[in-house]
């Protein structure tokens, strides 16, 4: 029984929890962060190479002798 009242607690805890979520999410979706630009795409296409990993099927490219 007392397992099931510390449950209780905490459930009701998690409520106000999640409506907290839910307006700080509501806030970061609707007010641009100024520190981010906005873009459609990358800035340097270059950069995403070393996210995208290699485009040829066959292995690494030259360009990984850093790893």
């Amino acid at each position: 029984m007392h397992h099931a009242q510390e449950e209780l607690e905490q459930l009701d805890k998690l409520e106000k929890a999640s409506a907290a979520c839910k307006e700080m999410l509501s806030n970061v979706e609707s007010i641009p962060d100024p520190l981010l630009p906005i873009t459609t795409g990358p800035m340097n296409p270059l950069w995403d190479r070393w996210f995208e990993g290699p485009r040829e099927s066959k292995g690494c490219c030259s360009c990984c002798w850093i790893f």
